[in-house]
This record gives structure tokens, C-alpha cells and sequence, in this order.
């Protein structure tokens, strides 16, 4: 695996754990009263979406070599 591919891992890796966390904590500022549940669920769907556009991504690339 190049550096750039390394370098393009790490970016996706971290992007799935932001998206991820994005999605966590949205339930709970539904719950706290800053967002209401349909802004929510239209944040959800984009984060959603990313979240698997960076999976889909990262699983292309080549396997790190150990």
C-alpha cells in the first residue's frame, strides 16, 4: 500500500467515526430539545449516507500491508 493510500485511510477512517458519533449524538440533543426530530431525521439520512459512502470507499482501497 502507497502512503497515499495510507494517508486516504486514515482521512475515511476518521470520517466513518464522525459521521458515526454525528449520528449518536443527535438522538440526544433530539432529547435535550436543540433540534427537532425531523431536522434530525434529515441529518441522520446525510450522515447516514456519508457514512457508507466512506465505508464503501475505504473498503476499495488496497489492504494494508501489516
Amino acid at each position: 500500500m502507497s502512503n497515499a493510500d495510507d494517508l486516504r485511510r486514515r482521512a475515511l477512517e476518521e470520517r466513518i467515526r464522525l459521521a458515526q458519533q454525528d449520528i449518536e449524538d443527535l438522538a440526544e440533543q433530539v432529547e435535550d430539545g436543540e433540534i427537532d426530530e425531523a431536522a434530525a431525521a434529515e441529518l441522520e439520512a446525510r450522515y447516514r449516507t456519508d457514512l457508507e459512502a466512506a465505508r464503501t470507499e475505504l473498503g476499495d482501497l488496497p489492504k494494508p500491508t501489516p
